[in-house]
């Protein structure tokens, strides 16, 4: 597991009748980097991507090198989505980032340049200086560019952060980084289980008061139709009073609209005077 998000060797040899060297290595798929619209409140595609970055940053200091250029187009995946980081070319010993030759400064067209890419690399790289907070600073441009340059507000404070201008003031290594984005991720689920739990409630209590409108729209309609029987009943003298009618009735409407009723806890029964 340790060596999961670098590339896998599969193969070496030379090409036959040429001395032309050769490696194989398994095939990789351009990583696509999400998009923040399409994420879920605590944006987990963008973590993914952020977390499978420093997790293959943090094995490569836990073996002593710094990458120098981490950028989206040095991080590949797999088809199971798992994050590669690529491209080696930049790459220093901690012990030795401080080696002139390893600063590796050149000056182009009246112009200092350092190792790195200019959109990525933290500020001192440009003067040949590098650390562990400098691919700190490149994994904190990588979330901003994630979010196209407007990260939700429980990001914004963790991107400013990492991409400090001034080491001192980033965070101390990847693992203190990635602790607070998994802190941020996981507080934000939370809150998104919540806010769920009430959009539940309340979708519970609009159906129960819709069950009880139903319920007294038939009762009312029951009614209506019973007393129109009755109009006509007494319209054609019949001999039924009112009275008579409704005492008889009554217990008719209350059971026919008692399945109707089922649903609200208590039912007032008012009884009719006797005649």
């Amino acid at each position: 597991n340790g060596t999961r998000h670098f590339p896998r060797f599969l193969d070496k040899g030379e090409v036959p009748n040429s001395n032309i060297p050769y490696i194989v290595i398994e095939f990789l798929q351009k990583l696509e980097l999400p998009k923040s619209s399409e994420s879920p409140l605590n944006n987990s595609p963008i973590a993914n991507v952020i977390l499978g970055a420093c997790e293959a940053i943090r094995e490569l200091h836990k073996n002593g090198y710094l990458h120098r250029d981490i950028k989206p187009e040095n991080l590949m995946q797999r088809e199971n989505g798992e994050i590669v980081l690529i491209d080696f070319s930049l790459a220093v010993r901690i012990e030795d980032v401080k080696n002139p030759l390893a600063k590796r400064v050149s000056v182009t067209q009246g112009q200092m340049r350092g190792v790195g890419s200019e959109d990525s690399m933290a500020p001192e790289q440009a003067f040949g200086h590098a650390s562990i907070r400098s691919d700190v600073y490149a994994l904190g441009a990588l979330a901003n560019e994630c979010f196209r340059g407007n990260p939700p507000p429980q990001w914004l404070p963790i991107i400013l952060k990492a991409i400090n201008p001034k080491p001192e003031f980033r965070y101390r290594d990847i693992e203190e980084f990635e602790t607070t984005i998994r802190q941020c991720v996981q507080r934000h689920t939370e809150t998104e289980k919540v806010d769920l739990e009430k959009q539940i409630k309340s979708l519970d209590k609009k159906i129960r008061r819709l069950k009880i409108r139903r319920s007294l729209a038939t009762a009312i309609k029951g009614i209506s139709v019973l007393i129109g029987i009755l109009s006509i009943l007494m319209l054609f003298g019949t001999g039924w009073s009112f009275d008579k009618f409704f005492s008889k009735s009554f217990c008719c409407i209350i059971k026919s609209c008692k399945c109707s009723f089922s649903s609200i806890r208590h039912v007032v029964i008012i009884r009719p005077f006797a005649s």
